[in-house]
């Protein structure tokens, strides 16, 4: 069954992604839950799907899945780091401001990205 024939038969979906965007959303779940190997495999995936698609997706700007992918990381990170440090019986005021500034930063370059 070719493409038209099944839009014709069931209708165009209400939005249409990347294979790479639902990689990335994988990517990031797994991350965010610890899932390292799994997040490692898709990594690997995204960086495929990516050299497969860039040429399709030239214009559009400033999509760079893999560095959303480093961004993301990256938040993980410094939020895991911020659970740390506020976990400490008596709790480092410094350290604990230290990751709370790290993790909003890392955010905002996740969330700017």
């Amino acid at each position: 069954m070719t493409r038209h024939a099944i839009t014709h038969q069931f209708g165009e979906p209400e939005f249409r992604r990347r294979l790479s965007d639902k990689i990335l959303a994988a990517y990031n779940h797994a991350v965010a839950v610890g899932e390292d190997e799994l997040a490692e495999m898709l990594l690997a995936a995204l960086e495929l799907s990516e050299r497969r698609e860039a040429p399709k997706w030239a214009n559009r700007k400033n999509y760079d899945p893999l560095g959303q992918a480093r961004n993301w990381t990256a938040f993980v990170a410094a939020r895991d780091d911020y659970r740390v440090a506020c976990r400490n019986d008596i709790a480092n005021v410094a350290a604990v401001t230290d990751a709370l500034d790290g993790m909003r930063e890392a955010f905002r370059r996740w969330s700017l990205a």
